[in-house]
């Protein structure tokens, strides 16, 4: 009987460990205007970081990010947020972000915009968010439109 439930559970353990795998994501964030930027939010909710995105990022520069997951809680979601060192849009919060999220294979990528009446607009648009298993490498280019 003992032996029974030895083996149930070492086949209930192998079962869970091939739900879950390990995730890495190496995130690069491109700074595509004319503005030098500081590091002003950085959120982790899951994931364990091995490399931080610069504390200012300079104007066409860009910025890596580095997070893992572990083997029994694959999942990642950080948040990212730079805001222009010179003030562009007055009253205006101009604070642009991005988050990058990983659950169990699933992944997920989003940027701000910040809206500037009769100045223009900024925004963070996002490619190559994928890698389902294993690793992602998605890309976070920060955008600036003038109006005319």
């Amino acid at each position: 009987m003992f032996v029974a439930r030895l083996v149930c559970f070492v086949l209930l353990l192998l079962s869970l460990s091939c739900l879950s795998f390990s995730h890495t994501v190496t995130g690069t964030i491109s700074n595509d205007t004319n503005m030098t930027l500081s590091l002003t939010k950085v959120l982790i909710d899951h994931g364990k970081v091995s490399l931080n995105p610069d504390d200012i990022l300079s104007a066409y520069g860009e910025t890596k990010f580095e997070l893992s997951s572990p083997i029994w809680n694959d999942r990642i979601e950080f948040t990212w947020g730079y805001t222009p060192t010179i003030d562009w849009c007055g009253d205006v919060p101009s604070q642009i972000s991005g988050t990058y999220k990983y659950t169990f294979g699933l992944n997920d990528c989003t940027g701000s915009n910040v809206m500037c009446p009769g100045s223009g607009n900024m925004t963070t648009i996002v490619e190559s968010c994928s890698g389902s298993v294993g690793s992602s490498e998605p890309v976070f280019y920060i955008l600036m439109y003038y109006d005319e």
